[in-house]
């Protein structure tokens, strides 16, 4: 098995054990999606599972190529120590991720907060 492809599988392992932590569950789905997701709850918690695994095994995958600048993707020298900060980077990249999507939908709800107030003031100020 390649380098490259035991990074992923392991990364997406620390996303999917990232599932477990409450970082890994309190990521807003979007409203278009949401409405769906919340009447099922399996649904739920296998895209929760889905976007983590995929979201940490993106994570490891990254840090592991800009950190291995003369790695190849057809080598396939896998050492215990690179498994485990897959894992590891895997785990911590679905938090980072989550928390990044969390501090852009605040962005989102702050910005259309004051361009309501705004908005608010603009019809008052012109009675």
């Amino acid at each position: 098995m390649t380098e490259w492809s035991v990074v992923l599988i392991c990364g997406g392992a620390g996303g999917l054990i990232a599932r477990l932590f409450v970082a890994g569950t309190d990521v807003p789905w979007r409203h278009d999606v949401e409405g769906g997701v919340k009447r099922r709850p399996f649904l739920d918690l296998f895209l929760h599972a889905v976007r983590n695994t995929a979201a940490g095994a993106l994570a490891s995958f990254l840090l592991w190529a800009s950190f291995n600048p003369n790695s190849s993707l057809s080598s396939d020298d896998i050492t215990l120590a690179q498994i485990g900060a897959a894992l590891v980077l895997g785990t911590g990249g679905t938090a980072t991720i989550n928390a990044l999507v969390q501090q852009k939908q605040k962005s989102h709800a702050v910005n259309d907060m004051a361009n309501s107030i705004a908005t608010r003031a603009d019809l008052h100020k012109n009675k």
